[in-house]
């Protein structure tokens, strides 16, 4: 992909991880499609909405579970790992010491929730009954995550990065697919498809310990933390910091979905998180990128190099605002043709797809300035950005649920992640003298603008839903995807274009 050229613009060290960001592109498109035939297809084909919810909020709460428990541990291996990466002292233990402090967050975290079950049960009996009969598989979920992103974040630390992309987008989903239609058949019962799907998420995190064992890191973990006092203490510090950081942000996009289900039932929130799933494609690709170029903002810290810092977040901004403007115009454009191959419960989806993405298209923008952020000397600001999101999406959910249902949750969640992002970004750029604006950004949003309008007062010359779908795309790669590559708005995606065109030559 043009990361090679992307990443090679910013070390002489990057043939491997510029083929490491093309394999996890791919394999992340190829985890989209199974998940679109599951969320999209299977699960709209062979669950009710009730119980489409109930799957999706017990992985909501597993998630929460997870950074509870963490405390702080998953980012702070990101963060520290490059200063004690040491294969001839087996990194000084550094992986023991987050993997004991992890399971010490979920003994507490385990012990806290048994302790506050009675208001689980007040708060879920009325709307959502179903959920308190399964509620105890939270925990294997949650446990899982918790070694599988812990056990993820050390691989990349060695610069290992398709194995775990693997797991977590192909046979995760997969299993899910598996499980879908053992029970479409009826060869399986509800609820031993739910325990089928729990179960699959320790599948991925026993895989990778047998490749950290195969590549001969498990040593490792058993030896003494060697790791000096004054060094504990910043990890200590910046963990804790950074756990009540991530744990907002964590309960930002879980908080929506636990909120419908207390407020209006699981059916409303199995449509809701279908179309947040949905709507989460845009993403793959930024995904990708940003999981490459958040692996140099330590080292770039660590040297003082603002210059590379400042041309990263640019470019990673830049790529990212044109992978979302791209997949938006695909999706909105076709809205009508697509949401009619859904039921009709899921009509209000429209518009929470809408609302959704305008927060999701910002956060792609802005992209690493969170990251810039809470691994610089500045870190603990962070957690006044993070709370006050969590603060505001909790008030605006409160309010806007109630009154105007899921539409109303997005609304929140979509206007919450504009201001954050922005209020954030100023502060970056305030100082640490950091944006990610360039010109070629504004002409792609015009371009973007005058597509949909075009589009939306442009009728359909098929009654075929498909064959309509077909000329929309058509109008979207004329109107908006030629006139960014012939004025060369994103230079990376042209010269990429051009090295694609000389190896189908070649």
């Amino acid at each position: 992909m043009f990361w090679v050229s992307f990443v090679s613009d910013l070390s002489t060290d990057m043939g491997i991880l510029a083929k490491d960001a093309f394999r996890t592109m791919v394999l992340s498109y190829v985890g989209t499609a199974i998940g679109y035939l599951n969320k999209g297809v299977l699960f709209i084909i062979v669950l009710t909405t009730e119980q489409i919810g109930l799957v999706n909020v017990l992985i909501s709460l597993g998630l929460l579970f997870a950074q509870l428990s963490s405390l702080g541990t998953s980012n702070a291996v990101i963060r520290f790992f490059p200063y004690f990466r040491d294969e001839k002292k087996n990194h000084r233990g550094f992986l023991q010491l987050m993997l004991l402090i992890a399971f010490v967050g979920m003994v507490f975290i385990s012990i806290m929730a048994f302790l506050f079950y009675p208001f689980v049960v007040d708060l879920y009996s009325e709307k959502s009954p179903l959920l308190l009969g399964y509620i105890a598989l939270v925990f294997p979920v949650g446990a899982s995550l918790l070694l599988f992103t812990l056990l993820e974040n050390y691989l990349r630390g060695i610069f290992v990065n398709v194995i775990s992309v693997f797991l977590r987008d192909v046979v995760l989903r997969l299993l899910t697919t598996i499980a879908l239609i053992l029970f479409g058949f009826g060869w399986i019962g509800f609820e031993a498809f739910v325990i089928f799907v729990v179960a699959s998420y320790t599948v991925p995190v026993v895989f990778l310990v047998l490749y950290i064992r195969r590549k001969g890191e498990m040593n490792r973990w058993l030896t003494p933390i060697q790791i000096p006092r004054r060094f504990k203490k910043i990890i200590v510090n910046f963990s804790l910091f950074n756990y009540v950081n991530t744990l907002t942000a964590v309960g930002i996009t879980t908080m929506d979905a636990m909120m419908i289900a207390a407020f209006l039932g699981l059916d409303e929130t199995g449509v809701y998180t279908t179309i947040i799933f949905l709507a989460s494609a845009l993403q793959v690709p930024y995904r990708s990128l940003v999981r490459i170029a958040i692996s140099y903002i330590p080292l770039y810290w660590k040297d003082k190099n603002m210059t590379s810092m400042s041309k990263l977040y640019k470019d990673t901004s830049s790529i990212a605002l044109l992978f979302a403007l791209s997949a938006f115009l695909i999706v909105w454009v076709n809205r009508i043709e697509l949401f009619s191959f859904l039921p009709h419960s899921f009509s209000d989806g429209i518009w929470v797809f809408l609302f959704i993405v305008i927060g999701r298209i910002v956060d792609m923008f802005f992209s690493l300035n969170g990251n810039i952020l809470s691994y610089s000397k500045k870190y603990r600001v962070d957690i006044l950005f993070t709370g006050s999101l969590l603060i505001v999406v909790f008030w605006l959910n409160y309010i806007l649920i109630p009154n105007y249902g899921i539409v109303g949750a997005s609304i929140s969640t979509g206007l919450a992640f504009v201001l954050f992002n922005t209020a954030r970004m100023l502060y970056v750029w305030s100082v640490f003298k950091l944006n990610p604006f360039q010109k070629n950004q504004f002409w792609m949003l015009l371009i973007g603008g005058i597509t949909v309008l075009i589009t939306h007062y442009t009728p359909s010359i098929f009654d075929n839903a498909v064959l309509s779908i077909f000329q929309n795309v058509l109008e979207i790669s004329v109107l908006f995807v030629v006139p960014v590559l012939y004025f060369k708005l994103e230079l990376k995606v042209n010269d990429y274009l051009l090295y694609l065109v000389k190896k189908i030559r070649k």
